[in-house]
């Protein structure tokens, strides 16, 4: 999920580079800034919780 947060982020910055270039140009985007909202496949994630609590491993991400 970090990987997942900081690609959403780069992804996040890239678009605001090239808001700002527009802007700059006197151009006003009217399309959205993020198009598009992965959603976290629970599956996944209860197989990586069992994982974690299977193994004793405490994280702030999913609450040990």
């Amino acid at each position: 999920y970090i990987t997942a947060l900081y690609e959403t982020l780069y992804k996040l910055d890239e678009r605001l580079d090239h808001f700002i270039d527009d802007v700059s140009n006197g151009d006003l985007p009217k399309k959205p800034i993020i198009d598009q909202v992965d959603v976290v496949n629970g599956r996944e994630q209860k197989k990586i919780e069992n994982f974690l609590n299977k193994n004793n491993i405490d994280t702030k991400a999913f609450g040990g």
